[in-house]
């Protein structure tokens, strides 16, 4: 997920400027049996998927903790303390204040995630968000934001390096199953696409094997490496993205970065 990868990015850089960086995953999020649960099928179904376990993402000097929750227990002695969506704001709100300044990172509305996500932007954090726009919202809402940290991408993963001119008939597309990102969105343009252009050839990359039926001409790219992914960029002459929402995307500056045109929802 790139509100993940963003999360490494600013962990590292923290980490650059000398501060000690801990990244805690928790395996329950609030209270009840649910988080467990869900975790529990979660590792049962990678494991069926072949799918490793181990976190995706990391990061020089950052370490990482898998906790069982968000108690104060199971924290590292810290100062601040930065909640980074809305599931750990919650147990980040609930700490005592012994366990550092709270700051609420927030990379896009969430409400996806729970219908009353916004109402966690009234929680006594310091709020910090990714795009003006979220800002404008918060603000909105009577509350104020103490900074927009924009995304960005690093030039030294995603670069031009085949010639745009000179690329096939190729499209890519990233897939995941949530609703919000769209994927019966990217399977209808994928049946438009092949009506229309049926000698266009198809990559789709994905952090697990798609629980939807895509075509059968398409070829699915499993958590595929930097460089893998940078190839598959500048393979492509156009990148789909077909997300009903976002905080602000990686995967279209990334794509554009390696020379593809980006098609988007709105």
């Amino acid at each position: 997920m790139g509100g993940a990868k963003v999360v490494y990015q600013h962990a590292a850089q923290f980490a650059r400027y000398g501060h000690t960086v801990h990244v805690v995953m928790p395996k329950r999020t609030a209270a009840g049996v649910g988080g467990w649960v869900r975790h529990a099928a979660v590792q049962v179904r990678d494991r069926f998927h072949g799918v490793a376990t181990s976190p995706y993402y990391a990061a020089p000097g950052v370490m990482p903790h898998v906790v069982p929750s968000l108690a104060a227990r199971y924290l590292p002695d810290s100062d601040v303390v930065i909640a980074t969506g809305y599931q750990t704001a919650i147990g980040v709100h609930g700490l005592p204040r012994q366990c550092g300044q709270k700051v609420y990172y927030i990379q896009g509305l969430e409400t996806f995630v729970h219908p009353d996500a916004r109402a966690s932007w009234h929680y006594p954090m310091a709020r910090v968000t990714c795009a003006r726009w979220l800002a404008n919202e918060i603000e909105q809402e009577g509350l104020s934001v103490a900074g927009v940290v924009p995304n960005a991408i690093d030039p030294s993963e995603f670069y031009l390096a085949a010639p745009i001119d000179e690329r096939p008939a190729r499209v890519l597309a990233m897939y995941h199953r949530h609703p919000v990102k769209g994927p019966d969105v990217l399977i209808r343009a994928l049946g438009v696409l092949r009506e229309r252009l049926p000698e266009a050839q198809v990559d789709v990359f994905t952090a697990r094997p798609p629980s939807h039926a895509l075509p059968h001409e398409v070829s699915v790219h499993v958590r595929p490496s930097v460089e893998t992914l940078r190839a598959l960029y500048n393979g492509a002459a156009v990148l789909l993205h077909p997300s009903r929402s976002e905080g602000w995307g990686l995967v279209p500056m990334e794509a554009a970065a390696c020379g593809a045109a980006v098609v988007s929802s709105a």
